[in-house]
């Protein structure tokens, strides 16, 4: 959501959760909902191509050996910026990420 323009980031699959992420869930104890605003469960790195695209990047990923997956969209929404966790049933709004227009 750093971009300047609004957008809705939209994740529609998500990695497996690291057994740490785990562990802090459950001992914290934290909810699923600050976990992920939170930690981001560990997901690491984004990177966002045309849907054109992701084929190919995602075979160049693999003969470099680094795992990657297609976990969603962006979506222009009008003025809309949010992240909306499609599996979980999720949305962040800007101003809970704390981000300026």
């Amino acid at each position: 959501m750093r971009h300047n323009e609004p957008f809705v980031y939209v994740i529609d699959r998500l990695p497996e959760v690291q057994p740490i992420f785990q562990f802090i869930a459950e001992h914290g104890p934290v909810d699923e909902r600050e976990m992920y605003g939170n930690y981001n469960m560990g997901a690491g790195f984004a990177l966002y191509v045309d849907e054109a695209d992701v084929d190919q990047v995602l075979a160049i990923s693999r003969r470099c050996g680094i795992e990657a997956t297609r976990a969603g969209y962006v979506d222009k929404q009008g003025d809309d910026r949010r992240v909306e966790i499609m599996p979980l049933g999720i949305t962040y709004n800007a101003e809970e990420m704390n981000l300026k227009a």
